[in-house]
């Protein structure tokens, strides 16, 4: 029972963290947009709830659902926020959701594969989290940056505007830092196991 009360409150998480992250987000053309379309915060919302879950199918499932949960709350405020004209609150939500449909289709995909990772991770106790978050960090800016600064390949991949260096520069340097806390704690796990202990 604590356990299953601990996903319930981590999937209500999720859905808040959705809302949470559209009224930060805003909809104006501000640097707010650019800290709101980062991806690293999405993908861990799948994997750090799955750590809660007991096998890899369960994980899978509850990965899949805090995405889910997090999204519907994330276009939910958007569409309540969002001036789309004149279709009505649950017009302008259709609108919402049908236009943003890719965003669910990506994460039912992603939401698998990191809840098996998270579950897997539980293993490397709370180092795990800190790597992963700081890989996702410090990836994101290395593919971002150089793509949307690609036009053809931008065009392909994303077709984003142009995004500026300095919030992706300081995402990259919180991945980095993370990571290395992570890896850290990594070696402390290594040398702590049975198997690095000397013979006698």
């Amino acid at each position: 029972m604590p356990r299953l009360r601990s996903l319930a409150l981590i999937l209500v998480a999720a859905f808040v963290f959705g809302v949470t992250a559209a009224l930060l987000k805003g909809t104006d053309d501000s640097v707010r947009q650019v800290y709101g379309n980062m991806s690293a915060p999405w993908l861990m919302l799948a994997f750090l709830p799955a750590r809660q879950a007991r096998g890899i199918l369960r994980g899978m499932a509850v990965g899949t659902i805090a995405t889910m949960l997090g999204l519907a709350g994330f276009y939910l405020a958007t569409g309540l926020i969002s001036g789309l004209g004149d279709h009505g609150l649950l017009g302008d939500l259709r609108l919402e959701f049908t236009h943003n449909l890719y965003w669910f289709e990506c994460g039912l995909i992603s939401g698998p594969v990191l809840g098996a990772l998270g579950v897997w991770s539980v293993r490397l106790r709370y180092a795990a989290p800190l790597a992963v978050a700081g890989l996702f960090l410090a990836l994101e800016p290395a593919v971002v940056l150089p793509v949307t600064h690609l036009p053809a390949v931008n065009r392909a991949v994303l077709n984003w505007g142009v995004q500026p260096v300095v919030p992706f520069l300081l995402e990259a340097l919180l991945g980095v830092a993370l990571g290395v806390l992570g890896l850290m704690r990594l070696a402390r796990i290594a040398d702590a196991s049975p198997a690095s202990a000397p013979s006698q």
